[in-house]
């Protein structure tokens, strides 16, 4: 496949609000399979058309729908279906209540445990068997960054429930 016709389906997907993509995805939109697919990809990635954000997940950096948050967005998409939330120390910082910015952001989920080192930035998914949780008071849908998000009363007990370190955490 062509770069350009490439880009032109990117854009048209980046219309509907996609910028991340599997690479299964990747080979309906092109039509391609096996080597052809990879080495359309390999064009794609040399040209920065596509970047890889993860093994198997690939997202187009020129995207107009890219979130402010695509860490967030990236943590519901890996591990979907299950129930993943913001939680632990990175919603604790955002609120004030850790006195250090982590440098990864946690999640909660019913999915499998994960750690993914991307380009747009680090995030930990840590395993909970806790199902039933959304829409609660301690966790709420948040329209702007298009997750579900504990409160600093939740994080702080899933903190001590995961076994991590309390010891920096202040409440204002």
């Amino acid at each position: 496949m062509k770069l350009s016709h490439l880009l032109e389906c990117l854009h048209q997907r980046d219309d509907a609000g996609q910028w991340l993509f599997r690479v299964s995805e990747m080979a309906r939109l092109t039509g391609e399979k096996d080597s052809q697919l990879y080495l359309t990809l390999h064009r794609a990635r040399q040209a920065h058309i596509v970047a890889e954000l993860a093994r198997g997940w690939l997202y187009f950096p020129r995207a107009r729908s890219l979130p402010a948050t695509p860490l967030d967005r990236f943590a519901l998409e890996v591990r979907r279906p299950y129930i993943t939330y913001a939680s632990l120390e990175s919603e604790l910082a955002r609120r004030g209540w850790l006195s250090q910015v982590p440098t990864v952001e946690t999640y909660m989920t019913t999915g499998r445990e994960a750690r993914f080192d991307t380009p747009l930035g680090s995030l930990e998914l840590v395993h909970t068997k806790r199902t039933g949780l959304l829409n609660t008071d301690e966790i709420q849908w948040n329209p702007t960054r298009g997750i579900w998000v504990a409160t600093p009363e939740r994080a702080l007990r899933d903190l001590r429930r995961v076994g991590r370190n309390v010891n920096l955490v202040e409440r204002p």
